[in-house]
This record gives C-alpha cells, sequence and structure tokens, in this order.
C-alpha cells in the first residue's frame, strides 16, 4: 500500500511525500518544513501505525522541498536514510543528516517488500525513480497533470536534454501506477501514460 501526504508549497501547489506500507514502512521524500513532517506524522499514525515504524526514508534527490523535513523526522523515527550517492553530500550539507545508504543505479534495498533504484539524472545530478512492485515512483522525473504526464520541469532541471533522456528510459520497466511529486498520481496504465508522454517528447 502506498499512501500519498500533500505538502502545501507556498499556498502555490503541492509537492508530496509517500508512505509505503508492505509490512515495513519505508518513507519517500519529508517536505520541506516541521509542518511538513507533522503531516507525515499524522498519515503514519492514520493507517494505525507508530512513527517508529519507519525504517528507512529514501529521498528522491536534494530540492529542499524533498528534503528539509529530514532531521526532525529522523529524530523521532530513528530511521535509516538513503540517496543517490550523488546526492548525499549534499542532502547532509542541507539538513545535517548523514546519508547512510547511498545507493546507485539497479542497487536493490530490501525494505518494504523489495525496491530498485532507477538513476535519472537531469533534473539533478542525483535524481532518482523507485520501483515497488508495480508501482514507480518518479518524483519530479515526471509532473502530472491532470490524468496525464507531463515532461519534467525546464525551469528547476539543472540539465534538461538529460532529464528527458532518463525520461526514455522508463519504458524499460514493468509497472500499472505512476506516483508523481507534483500534480496527479497516474493509478492505472501508467506504463501507457509514459509511453505517450515519450511519444509526444519525440515528435
Amino acid at each position: 500500500m502506498i499512501s500519498t501526504i500533500k505538502h502545501s508549497l507556498f499556498g502555490l501547489t503541492t509537492v508530496k511525500s509517500f508512505l509505503l506500507d508492505d509490512g515495513e514502512l519505508v518513507l519517500v521524500d519529508t517536505g520541506y518544513s516541521g509542518r511538513c513532517a507533522q503531516n507525515i506524522l499524522n498519515a503514519v499514525r492514520k493507517i494505525g501505525r507508530r512513527p517508529d515504524e519507519i525504517k528507512l526514508c529514501l529521498l528522491t534527490h536534494r530540492h529542499f522541498d524533498h528534503v528539509k523535513g529530514l532531521r526532525r523526522l529522523r529524530d523521532l523515527c530513528g530511521f535509516k536514510v538513503a540517496a543517490h550517492q550523488a546526492e548525499a553530500e549534499a542532502i547532509t550539507e542541507a539538513t545535517g543528516v548523514e546519508v547512510d545508504v547511498r545507493a546507485e543505479d539497479g542497487d536493490f534495498l530490501p525494505f518494504a517488500g523489495g525496491l530498485r533504484i532507477i538513476h535519472m539524472p537531469g533534473h539533478t545530478e542525483g535524481n532518482i525513480s523507485l520501483l515497488a512492485g508495480r508501482a514507480l515512483i518518479v518524483g519530479d522525473s515526471i509532473r502530472g497533470n491532470r490524468g496525464s504526464l507531463r515532461p519534467p520541469s525546464r525551469r528547476f532541471s539543472e540539465d534538461y536534454v538529460l532529464a528527458i533522456q532518463s525520461v526514455l528510459r522508463l519504458t524499460e520497466l514493468d509497472f500499472d501506477e505512476v506516483y508523481v511529486s507534483h500534480g496527479r498520481n497516474i493509478e492505472r496504465n501508467g506504463k501507457e501514460q509514459i509511453t505517450n508522454l515519450i511519444k509526444r517528447l519525440k515528435m
């Protein structure tokens, strides 16, 4: 089960965290403030679990709206922290929290039924997506838009051409659901939606 936790971002849009529950709890991204951290704690309790049952926090990339809630949550929950090795130092500098697991492309993390790391550079150098069973959590690699998908933000991507090249890799994977940090998730036919996005990008 994947729970989506929405955080208001300056009242203009939202950014999301995701809570994976497959016996063990895994948190993906922390939001950017103490209020975001509290949203996550409330979501954990809502499903009848305790905050200290979160065993891993996986960060998709280093941008502030995904990592700034880390320190408070780590201090409260005691979880391990994972991110791509290229993001680790920047995350520690931004949050004061060491990254315990410095992942690379293709790594398999034995949490919540098994999590596969997909390196998708471009938005940031160490930006990642996460494959959890039939669900793909893409972070900022793709955006949602009223039931369809859009490419990553050109404005906020360090290398937009590389970010688009990373999106093309997703057709190699097998998944149904797509979870995005900004916009609406795709709960079925996710691979078809990404295939359609790639066709538009190639036009």
